[in-house]
């Protein structure tokens, strides 16, 4: 008898499983109205091109960004309380000072020095739509007036709040030299 119950029990038991697995699937959907398909999905790389002041240009180097925990609340207070400002100043990070710049990270809690002279101050880039929804890049050419200027840390954001942060290989800058940030976007 052992073995005549074990050998029926075990399809009874897979049954039950089977039974219990098909009914969890088919319960109605905590949030009816919000698919993956629907989700917002942001998307973001940083380039950086440094042109010499020789006029040699060095290869463009392109990376993805951290967005930070402000940008995201950026972004809810925008959808929600209508509490908009325009993401499109850039910022480069000064290396020479003391604490350095730290690679980003979705806190924004790292080190962080914003340059503010020899040319390096942050502002409004050039936006640039390319008419594909949710599409657009931002960009800013920096040309140094000191020398010995050394930068690896971008952040995006609007007049008082950052959005987003990239590093980059460190640049040490000499008068003339420029460094384009192009942040590219992608909100689909």
């Amino acid at each position: 008898m052992g073995k005549h119950f074990l050998l029926y029990s075990i399809p009874v038991i897979s049954l039950l499983f089977l039974s219990i697995f098909a009914f969890s699937i088919s319960l109605p959907d905590a949030n009816p109205g919000i698919k993956s398909v629907d989700s917002l999905e942001y998307t973001g790389a940083v380039c950086t091109t440094v042109k010499r002041a020789d006029g040699t240009v060095e290869p463009t180097k392109c990376d993805h960004n951290v967005l930070l925990s402000y940008g995201r609340n950026m972004t809810r207070n925008c959808l929600t309380a209508g509490e908009c400002a325009a993401i499109t100043n850039i910022t480069l990070c000064n290396a020479n000072s003391s604490g350095g710049c730290a690679t980003p990270t979705a806190g924004g809690t790292e080190a962080w020095n914003i340059s503010t002279n020899c040319g390096m101050g942050g502002g409004a880039g050039t936006v640039v739509d390319y008419g594909i929804q949710g599409n657009y890049s931002i960009s800013k050419t920096f040309t140094s007036t000191c020398s010995g200027v050394i930068t690896n840390v971008t952040r995006l954001g609007n007049a008082t709040n950052y959005f987003a942060a990239n590093a980059f290989d460190t640049v040490t800058l000499n008068a003339a030299d420029q460094i384009t940030i192009n942040w590219t976007v992608g909100i689909s």
